[in-house]
């Protein structure tokens, strides 16, 4: 369990059952429960290959208790009518459930990720559609803005576009060859576009949690969409 930011979220992680993809291909799975307190952001389940790491801020949650009660967490806030008087029974049950979910969950991505496993990919033209697929170009529309604003607008679009060949050009280089046991097959797409977001794209802050929750998250899952889409 720990705390992001300032202590507005909170996070609960935990070891999954792993599944083999292909002899001695192994993925570790872990079930996440992520909650805000800012009002923000509600709760929510996530299962992951990634395991969630950060500093922890327990001594926000002691300064609230030391506020609220008399230090041992027994002041006369607990007994409000407004207070589950059962919370840890009732976190058990939660729990309970939530793992059950999580199986099931974790079956369905060990069929997903055989099937990328023996879907092979025949050359480059299929690996450039994958990619182009899953970072795509956007089109340039600065011809439809004002000549005040247009050159602006242009420099934008090429900026993203730029960015875009960067990510598919990366992920291709590690898929090529340079990657990490990296199979010829859909299988081997998602395992280089893993890598490359999570170990060779730039970054000037740390990545860890861009890559369970942030901009890095987003862009794995974008090959995850295509692949699924492409072996329906």
């Amino acid at each position: 369990m720990a705390f992001l930011g300032k202590g507005e979220e909170m996070f609960i992680s935990w070891k999954m059952p792993s599944c083999e993809v292909r002899v001695g291909d192994e993925v570790e799975m872990y079930g996440i429960v992520r909650t805000g307190f800012d009002a923000l952001k509600g709760a929510r389940f996530i299962t992951s290959i990634f395991r969630p790491v950060c500093s922890n801020t327990i001594n926000l949650a002691e300064g609230w208790a030391k506020k609220n009660a008399d230090g041992n967490l027994k002041g006369s806030i607990w007994k409000s009518k407004g207070i589950n008087q059962h919370l840890l029974r009732d976190l058990g049950y939660w729990m309970a459930h939530i793992q059950g979910n999580a199986l099931r969950e974790v079956e369905l991505l060990k069929g997903f990720f055989g099937l990328l496993a023996s879907t092979p990919i025949h050359n480059d033209n299929e690996a450039d559609t994958i990619l182009a697929h899953s970072y795509p170009l956007t089109t340039d529309i600065s011809g439809y803005y004002p000549n005040e604003l247009r050159d602006k607008k242009a420099e934008t679009i090429e900026a993203y576009n730029s960015a875009q060949l960067g990510i598919r050009n990366g992920i291709y280089e590690l898929f090529a060859g340079k990657g990490i046991a990296i199979t010829p097959d859909y299988w081997g797409m998602l395992n280089a576009t893993s890598e490359y977001f999570c170990h060779y794209q730039p970054s000037k802050r740390p990545i860890a949690e861009s890559v369970m929750f942030g901009g890095r998250q987003k862009n794995i899952m974008n090959m995850v969409t295509t692949l699924s889409e492409m072996t329906r």
